[in-house]
């Protein structure tokens, strides 16, 4: 038979198979039986024992694919189970870091509640985790509230507790500072008033004591519980009678807790309460229509609502106040006059 050199492209006849010398270049060249049958491929490497990312795929019948063969042309290839250990495919990594919107939109039932970071502080740190769940009440309310639990009350009363209590004592030195400054000030004006003048208006400025500062203080966690379960049963019973409560108590005083957590805005100088008082209005409109599942309507009315009543209230006995004390000086001015 005739045969070819790969190397010299030079010819030659030869009468069998296998390890040949080219006699024009003197090369080994190796001429293939074409009758002779296929060589076996080689085995595969052995897996590692256990699971893990390096185990072989798990069989059709308990990954969920159908058995019998390969699937059909066109058909979604199938999907294994995740290796133990590891978050399913769509999990927020660490929790509450950035993750892309679950299937269903936001707020979809499927969505897994998520402990607060406040609420995991033995493992987390106090500090850190005090933090972290207060950037998430006040930059995102509306993701916050969506997916915190709401049977770990106790960690959300404790967070406004500490919030709360924080930023009262920082109020409350400023307000002394301010109000030593105005003592000096009225040792200072008082000799240009008469003497009863004088004296009731040191006792004003030093009604502004220390031992009042530090009582302030010391009630201030106290303080802080009472009106984080006082706003927390006002707004469930607006929210119960305009059926806007389906979660229960727990998911109205889960909202209201962290949401006091913004009264550490009270360390702002001048304009902390104002700033304060308006960003918990908003985190608890928001935090009730999420948490509740009740819409933004029935949340706001159940903020406003109250609000607006204490404030009619407040205008209707300043009123009243007003009115009284014009007609007892109406009635001194219309007394009986004594002629000498």
């Amino acid at each position: 038979m005739l045969a070819r050199c790969a190397r010299c492209q030079g010819t030659f006849t030869t009468e069998r198979y296998g390890r040949q010398t080219c006699p024009h270049c003197g090369s080994e060249l190796l001429l293939a039986d074409p009758s002779a049958p296929p060589p076996a491929p080689p085995a595969p490497p052995p897996a590692a024992a256990g699971p893990g990312w390096g185990a072989p795929p798990p069989p059709p019948e308990l990954a969920g694919a159908p058995a019998g063969g390969p699937p059909e042309a066109g058909a979604p290839p199938p999907s294994y189970p995740p290796p133990p250990g590891f978050p399913p495919p769509g999990a927020p990594p660490g929790g509450w870091g950035p993750a892309a919107p679950p299937p269903g939109g936001p707020g979809a039932p499927g969505e897994p509640p998520l402990a607060a970071p406040f609420a995991e502080r033995a493992r987390r740190g106090l500090v850190s985790s005090f933090l972290e769940t207060w950037k998430l009440v006040a930059v995102e309310p509306q993701r916050f509230f969506r997916r915190v639990r709401t049977d770990q009350t106790g960690s959300a009363v404790l967070f406004g507790v500490i919030a709360f209590t924080i930023g009262t004592a920082v109020e409350t030195v400023y307000g002394w500072l301010a109000g030593q400054q105005m003592v000096v000030m009225a040792e200072r004006i008082s000799g240009y008033l008469s003497p009863e003048q004088g004296e009731a208006f040191r006792q004003a400025m030093r009604s502004v004591s220390g031992a009042r500062s530090v009582a302030q203080i010391v009630l201030a966690p106290l303080l802080a519980l009472a009106v984080i379960y006082l706003l927390s049963a006002v707004f469930h019973v607006v929210l119960l009678v305009l059926k806007g409560a389906p979660r229960g108590f727990d998911a109205t005083l889960t909202v209201v807790a962290y949401g006091a957590g913004l009264f550490l805005l009270l360390v702002v100088p001048a304009c902390g309460s104002l700033i304060a008082l308006v960003w918990v209005t908003v985190v608890a409109i928001t935090g009730l229509a999420e948490s509740q599942r009740c819409g933004t309507g029935k949340a706001a009315a159940a903020v406003l609502s109250p609000l607006l009543l204490f404030c009619v209230c407040c205008c209707g006995l300043g009123a009243l106040v007003g009115l009284g004390s014009l007609k007892a000086l109406m009635g001194q001015g219309n007394g009986p006059t004594t002629t000498l």
